[in-house]
């Protein structure tokens, strides 16, 4: 019979770290994770991260489990995961990542996006409007932010596209050789594909929040989040869902950091 193992211990496989931090929290993790296992709790994930300077992308196609010899679908789709270079006025490679997570019980899936990632299906575009038939939001902070979201069309792809300008009041403003002032912004169609903007020295980094209908296919916008780097607060943007009528940007407002 084998004298049982102390959790001060050093560990029997030899590692000179104490068992509990070692083999026994190993065992722990292998235990919950079987028993996640049987009981259809883990959920199915995909991911893709990187910083380089070429684009990379994954195609999640599929999910099935098997429930009492029976095979169920999780979810059907050709949904594309993307990290994107990010160039602006010389600046290149910086961070981005997409991921899907889907509950195998519940079906309930969510997306999250980092920086220039983009998550994507074959569903078309949804129309986008802003709530009250607003043609655009403005936000002001405490803090002396600004933010003024527009909505643009995109002819080449015949989609509308958010247009978020951003900076600090009274401050002033660069401008182009061509006359035009040189604001930072960032444009975005909110489903995830993103197209990242620094400009005047304002870095940030844009964060999305999102939902994934396993039924209808539907990429859905929750929230959007715009970290930047230079100010206390991050500037919000809240999306609401109607079948009718598609997108719907509820509203915008500045928060405070990790609030």
């Amino acid at each position: 019979m084998s004298a049982k193992v102390g959790v001060n211990d050093p560990c029997p496989c030899g590692s000179g770290e104490k068992y509990k931090r070692c083999c026994r929290s190993r065992r722990h993790l292998f235990s919950s994770l079987g028993k996640l296992l049987a009981n259809d709790q883990l959920p199915v994930r995909y991911e893709i991260s990187g910083s380089g300077l070429e684009p990379e992308s994954m195609i999640a196609s599929s999910a099935y489990i098997s429930r009492d010899g029976i095979e169920e679908v999780i979810f059907e789709d050709d949904i594309t995961l993307s990290t994107n270079d990010v160039r602006s006025h010389g600046e290149s490679g910086s961070f981005s990542s997409a991921s899907l997570s889907i509950d195998v019980k519940t079906k309930k899936a969510v997306i999250n996006t980092v920086g220039n990632a983009s998550v994507r299906n074959k569903n078309a575009y949804q129309k986008i409007q802003f709530a009250g038939g607003k043609k655009n939001l403005k936000a002001l902070s405490s803090t002396g932010w600004f933010a003024s979201v527009k909505l643009k069309y995109q002819r080449n792809a015949e989609h509308d596209y958010v247009d978020v300008y951003f900076g600090i009041s009274g401050r002033e403003e660069k401008v182009t050789n061509d006359g035009q002032k040189d604001r930072p912004h960032i444009s975005f169609y909110p489903d995830g594909n993103g197209k990242f903007i620094r400009l005047s020295g304002y870095k940030c980094i844009l964060k999305g929040e999102l939902t994934y209908d396993t039924s209808t296919s539907a990429i859905l916008p929750v929230k959007l989040k715009i970290e930047i780097e230079d100010s206390t607060e991050d500037l919000i943007l809240i999306f609401q869902h109607a079948q009718s009528d598609g997108l719907i940007l509820a509203g915008i407002s500045f928060e405070k950091k990790n609030a």
